[in-house]
């Protein structure tokens, strides 16, 4: 109810639909129908505001209902057992008062008449200023860039949603200036990489919510936030900060970047890549790999539906996917633990390597680090409550993504020994898809940036490193990277031959330093996105 009573917009709607609903039908009943549905909705907004800082659109229905089932299924983890049972007992009482009210309390026409005049005189100024925001700037968001849309913080999430309608598909943005400033630069020498005696197996592993914690100031002198993963060491390679995309969630859009060389934010409205960009695009990480003569495959720590990753990942040339209906995986994240998900990786690995001779690309993603820190997954002296003040939340918070991060430290090292301790040539890169939101608490927590910077820049850094098991006659390559450059990367280390398209990526890569705001000015970029729709990538 604290949800409810927060929102006055939800309030006031939901009373004049009782209110006319009345007018046919029980007053009692109506209320009993109306409210949850008011309710189930703004909890549901309470809780992707908190994690990923975005009211509800039409497109979140759009795109979880064909996969109802595996979305619903991510919501529930962030929902208390508790409502589940009130929604239940509100069910029951619901019936049980629809029987009573019909048997018992006769229908008034002048009773409905004042209720509905009531309702209007408390709540229809709220409701009529509500749709009036939300009906202003309609034309002008139609015949303008929906680009700027998700800048709109300021509105309710009820204009949000009404605006959200006139979004269409993601479309690539770019002047067409042509593709001379980015093809006529200077070239950049490319870093010296060493390249195995055959094509290298290649594992890409996604830890959740990842980022080296020594980032964190809490982190000053504990031995427990060193982890093995980004620590340069025997099979080091390449490694350091990674500069992501997002924060707190839609992992969806790191893999975009990581699978394609391209960020999200490229193109208009890309909340969800997976269905408004990943079906148009043709030239991806996977399509160069079985170019190259790989077998492909994705290993996967929730259902194939959930944001539509299956249809994604084919579109980003992969062959296989493992999701976690084929995996047998619970649907209750706290037992999907890093363990359990890289068992089922060296599972799908062993029985690769055994039935083919060709060299493989996995990829795979984790979850177990996922939000809420300090909730149901933490251990008992790491959990949170609202009784406790903001710096006790805090605390709790990042003891236990340190627990987690360390669990997955510890199992990533046992599978990257025996991986590459193996005799075959294998590249393996683990890298951070986002750090967690700490439920919308994560710009309270100091850091120890490695490098000056601007605002809240330092929340989107996670951590990669690039790990062989071939002869290497370079010192690891320390480098801060943008993750739009990961693939290029890769391809270099593991002495693969680029195509085009990640040619591009990796000559950028070099005249850009590995970071987006080294490259030149005026219409670099532009140029640069011009040139890769002259290759193909996108349709």
């Amino acid at each position: 109810m604290p949800l409810l009573v927060d929102d006055n917009v939800a309030i006031a709607f939901a009373a004049l639909i009782v209110a006319l609903w009345q007018i046919f039908w029980r007053s009692l009943a109506a209320m009993f129908v109306v409210l949850p549905l008011c309710l189930g909705i703004s909890l549901t907004n309470t809780i992707k505001s908190r994690y990923t800082g975005e009211s509800l659109i039409w497109q979140d229905f759009a795109y979880a209902l064909p996969n109802l089932r595996e979305n619903l299924g991510m919501l529930i983890q962030y929902v208390e057992p508790a409502i589940f049972v009130a929604v239940l007992l509100w069910i029951l009482a619901g019936v049980i008062v629809t029987r009573l009210e019909r048997r018992y309390l006769p229908h008034s026409g002048v009773g409905s008449g004042m209720f509905v005049a009531l309702m209007a005189l408390l709540y229809l100024p709220t409701a009529w200023a509500a749709a009036d925001e939300a009906i202003d700037g309609w034309p002008r968001l139609r015949d303008g860039n929906a680009w700027a849309f998700s800048a709109h913080h300021n509105y309710s999430a009820l204009t949000r949603f009404v605006r959200s309608l006139a979004i269409g598909s993601a479309e690539f943005v770019y002047s067409p200036v042509g593709p001379d400033a980015f093809e006529k630069h200077p070239p950049v020498s490319a870093p010296v990489v060493s390249a195995a005696p055959r094509s290298p197996d290649i594992i890409a592993i996604f830890q959740e919510s990842q980022f080296d914690p020594r980032q964190l100031s809490a982190c000053a002198g504990r031995a427990e936030c060193r982890l093995a993963m980004f620590e340069p060491g025997e099979n080091s390679s390449q490694y350091g900060p990674l500069r992501v995309h997002v924060l707190g969630g839609a992992t969806w859009n790191s893999e975009l970047a990581f699978m394609t060389g391209i960020p999200h934010r490229w193109f208009s409205e890309t909340g969800y890549a997976p269905y408004s960009v990943a079906p148009r695009i043709r030239n991806g990480l996977g399509h160069r790999l079985r170019a190259l003569g790989y077998r492909t495959a994705v290993v996967y720590p929730v259902q194939k539906g959930m944001m539509n990753a299956y249809n994604a990942y084919r579109a980003y040339g992969m062959e296989e996917f493992h999701g976690a209906e084929m995996l047998g995986l619970p649907a209750d994240w706290c037992e999907v633990t890093d363990t359990v998900m890289y068992a089922k990786l060296a599972e799908v690995r062993e029985r690769l390597i055994t039935t083919d001779s060709r060299p493989i690309f996995l990829v795979m993603l984790t979850i177990h680090n996922h939000g809420p820190h300090g909730g149901r997954c933490a251990a008992p002296e790491n959990r949170s409550t609202q009784s406790q003040t903001t710096e006790e939340m805090l605390d709790r918070k990042v003891d236990d993504f340190i627990v987690r991060s360390r669990a997955a430290d510890a199992a990533n090292q046992m599978f990257r020994d025996k991986v590459l301790g193996g005799t075959r040539p294998t590249l393996m890169l683990v890298a951070g898809d986002h750090q967690p939101g700490f439920e919308g608490m994560a710009s309270r927590l100091a850091r120890q940036a490695h490098r000056p910077m601007r605002d809240n820049e330092a929340l989107y850094f996670a951590s990669y490193q690039f790990f062989t098991n071939y002869a290497s006659s370079t010192k690891p390559l320390q480098r801060e990277l943008d993750i739009m450059f990961l693939p290029s990367t890769l391809l270099e280390i593991a002495g693969l031959p680029a195509d085009p398209f990640f040619a591009a990526n990796g000559r950028l890569r070099e005249i850009c330093s590995g970071r987006l705001e080294h490259c030149p000015d005026g219409s670099f970029l532009d140029s640069y996105r011009h040139h890769l729709v002259n290759t193909g990538f996108f349709q």
